[in-house]
Order: structure tokens, then sequence, then C-alpha cells
């Protein structure tokens, strides 16, 4: 039976993971939010684009406010883009829905999103994470 492994500090686990991966942690963090969040308003069922514009990000505050309606998404996604145009890793980014009905759009109550939006994202997101490496390189 061998002794105790030496354990590598987290944040030295991190600084090597940058060195090999060769992309700016900050910018890969800020694409990798995104594409997150343009995922999640693109698969936002579309009545009236209550919801899909009901989308908001901040950066280490929940974000709160009324949003306009915005049927394509592409007014949702610039706000959130310039909302997280200054996030560093190591910030916490909320991408949140003020839409009174999102959290039943999420839960099934549109047949245009029956496994919701946030959650079908979510289990993507070792391939988003690879995806915006690859582009980033």
């Amino acid at each position: 039976m061998s002794g105790p492994s030496k354990r590598v500090p987290f944040e030295l686990a991190c600084r090597n993971w940058v060195a090999k991966i060769r992309v700016d942690v900050d910018k890969a963090f800020r694409a990798l939010a995104l594409e997150t969040a343009r995922r999640v308003i693109e698969r936002t069922p579309v009545r009236s684009g209550k919801a899909r514009g009901a989308w908001m990000a901040g950066v280490n505050s929940i974000p709160t406010g009324e949003a306009p309606l915005d049927k394509d998404g592409a007014a949702t996604l610039a706000r959130i883009e310039a909302a997280i145009a200054g996030a560093k890793a190591g910030d916490t980014i909320y991408l949140v829905n003020g839409a009174d009905h999102a959290w039943a759009l999420e839960y099934g109550k549109s047949d245009q999103a029956p496994a919701g939006m946030v959650r079908v994202t979510l289990i993507e997101s070792q391939v988003i994470a690879n995806e915006v490496v690859a582009t980033l390189r």
C-alpha cells in the first residue's frame, strides 16, 4: 500500500488547465455564459415574445426589472452580452427570466419546449464548453 498521494491545489490545477488549453480564461468564461444564454433564449417558446424577451443576466447580483417583448431573441441576447461584458472567471453570472409564466414553460406547459429550456441546455454544458474552447484557441 503506498503513502498518501500528493494533491494539487485547485488554483494550481486551474492554472495548469488554462496553460494547456491556451485561452484567456475570462474570455472563455464570458463566451460560455453567452453561448449558454443563446441556447436557452432560442429554446424559449414564443407566442408574444414576453418569455423570450424576459431573459436577463447579472454579474454577481440577480437582475430584476421588466424587459420588452422580443420574438426573435436578438435584442435579449445583446442585452445579456452587454451585461456580462466585464465578467471575469470567478464571478457569478445569473441568468434569470422575469416572465410570470417562465417556470411553467420550463416544466412542460408549452408544446414548443416540452423538456424545458434551461434543463436541456444544462445537459449540454460539457459540449458547449468544448465548443467554446475550440473556437477560442
